[in-house]
Order: structure tokens, then sequence, then C-alpha cells
């Protein structure tokens, strides 16, 4: 049996911590993060806190689950 091989760090920062769905983060991608979504779009602190400590300041939330914690709190 083969072990699969390990995630690299930067493929796991374009993904959401909250549902794997890619997170079209800019900074993940090695551009500007002035040209990020988030930058632009309400991002609810209810969809913050329910990122996991070890993904905090590593994985960004997609703009999906941000606005659903805005709408549904």
């Amino acid at each position: 049996m083969t072990t699969p091989p390990q995630e690299s760090a930067s493929t796991a920062a374009a993904r959401c911590p909250l549902c794997e769905q890619n997170n079209h983060c800019k900074m993940a991608a090695g551009e500007d993060a002035a040209r990020c979504w988030c930058m632009h779009t309400p991002v609810s602190p209810l969809a913050l806190a329910r990122v996991a400590d070890n993904d905090r300041h590593r994985r960004c939330v997609c703009a999906a689950c941000a606005q659903a914690a805005l709408t549904n709190p």
C-alpha cells in the first residue's frame, strides 16, 4: 500500500477551510492581495470564527462561505 502524497502548503492555501472548495485567494495564487475578492466584500466574523486554529492565517474562506454566514448566522 502506498501513502498518498502530502498536499503542498500552497495547494491547501487555495482551498476554503470550511468547504474545501477553491477560495480564489489572490495571495495564495501569488498575486497582489489588494486585488482579492475579500478586500471588496464583507466577510462574516462568524465564518472566520469557524476556521480551525491550525488554519488561521494560513487558509482563507471562500466568498460563498463568507456570504452564507452573513445571511444565515
